[in-house]
């Protein structure tokens, strides 16, 4: 499943005043704004496009992002692409999409991830998808965690260009490994189970479902008491299939509760509990 990632979670660091802050803040920030400081001029705008302790006024509030980028905040122009990629005017949304773009080819970071994110969840023109996987895959190839996972499950969709399942598997173990992402290494034992186009290895499936399981990951908790129920890829271990299948079954998940059942009709033994 893609995953989205918030296009304005710049707005949560950007501010440092609530909603309600004294009057004596705005001024306050006008006052510094105005003597230089590049991060009251980048504060301002983010109160005034919000209307946060001050009336809302997107007119202001892009003068002082503008302010704040001249004062030398790079972060400004960031900020300013980001709001204007959230307007409904097509105007105001092109202008912002060309100034992330362009931040996205210099290498700024984040650019790359909002960019690829707006065209997969926002901005859907024909071969969204495709673009939005490049810019998934610049920005994991750059280090950028958030896209791990995103750029690994493009990489499996058809409707993103071609399938690669071996570089699918690369990002998904970054996700796994650097995120401790349950749903990448889920992902991963997924393919190694029942992929079609890919060597398909029990074992490994297992080994995946099992790092998964073990952070408490439901799916995987099923998946692994399924694979102990049948012997796929490890020993047919009823004892073991009903521990697995049971904490998932405790999270809510359906077809746990079924094999939970399905194991203390036939192996009375081990539902003691039940």
């Amino acid at each position: 499943m893609i995953r989205g990632i918030s296009l304005f979670f710049w707005l949560v660091l950007a501010s440092g005043l609530s909603v309600g802050e004294p009057r004596e803040s705005i001024e306050k920030l006008h006052e510094m704004a105005n003597m230089g400081r590049q991060d009251a001029a980048y504060r301002l705008g983010y109160l005034y496009w919000h209307g946060e302790g001050v009336k809302a006024n997107k007119e202001m509030a892009l003068h002082f992002l503008d302010m704040a980028e001249r004062l030398g905040m790079p972060d400004a122009r960031y900020a300013r692409a980001i709001l204007l990629l959230g307007e409904a005017g097509q105007s105001e949304s092109e202008r912002g999409r060309a100034e992330l773009t362009s931040l996205a080819k210099a290498g700024y970071p984040g650019a790359r991830l909002a960019l690829a994110n707006h065209y997969l969840f926002e901005y859907r023109v024909p071969g969204h998808k495709r673009i939005a996987r490049n810019w998934y895959i610049m920005a994991a190839n750059a280090g950028e965690a958030a896209a791990f996972y995103n750029a690994g499950i493009l990489l499996l969709d058809e409707e993103a260009g071609k399938a690669d399942t071996a570089e699918a598997i690369r990002f998904l173990k970054l996700a796994a490994d650097k995120n401790s992402d349950t749903d990448a290494m889920r992902q991963i034992g997924d393919i190694y189970r029942k992929s079609s186009d890919f060597r398909q290895d029990p074992e490994l499936a297992l080994k995946w479902y099992r790092r998964a399981a073990e952070l408490g990951d439901a799916a995987a908790q099923y998946n692994l008491g399924y694979a102990y129920f049948v012997g796929e890829g490890t020993r047919h271990d009823p004892g073991l299939a009903y521990l697995w299948a049971r904490k998932a079954a405790d999270q809510g998940m359906r077809e746990a509760d079924s094999l939970v059942g399905l194991l203390c009709k036939d192996w009375t033994e081990v539902c003691v509990y039940e």
